[in-house]
């Protein structure tokens, strides 16, 4: 993986799982969509998959807080953050990078305004 981005904490990366749901999360986003989206992948009953979220550069604290409260109760959640924005492909393909060795079958991407 690239340098742009660093992990929140240390993820198991020899593990395996099925899925991968990635999203990139950026200034210009709203916490409430946000709290929804995440809420929404964790809330389904398919569980075996990492949910990474990627934070674009900077961003408000608010966003920071609940992202990192979230990713401390929730190990399926991957925290990654971004010096500076990026935009989405970087952050998708950082994502991709991340989770490669845990050989997912399938990868999707979530919007947090989805």
């Amino acid at each position: 993986m690239n340098n742009q981005f660093s992990f929140y904490k240390e993820y198991p990366t020899d593990k395996r799982v099925e899925t991968v749901v990635a999203m990139a999360v950026y200034a210009g986003d709203r916490i409430e969509w946000i709290k929804e989206a995440v809420e929404s992948i964790l809330g389904q009953s398919y569980a075996n998959f990492v949910f990474v979220i990627v934070v674009d550069g900077d961003v408000p604290n608010v966003f920071t807080q609940y992202l990192s409260d979230i990713a401390n109760k929730d190990d399926r959640v991957w925290l990654m953050f971004g010096a500076q924005n990026r935009g989405l492909s970087t952050c998708m393909n950082a994502a991709i990078d991340a989770t490669l060795a845990l050989k997912p079958k399938y990868f999707f991407r979530m919007d947090a305004d989805d």
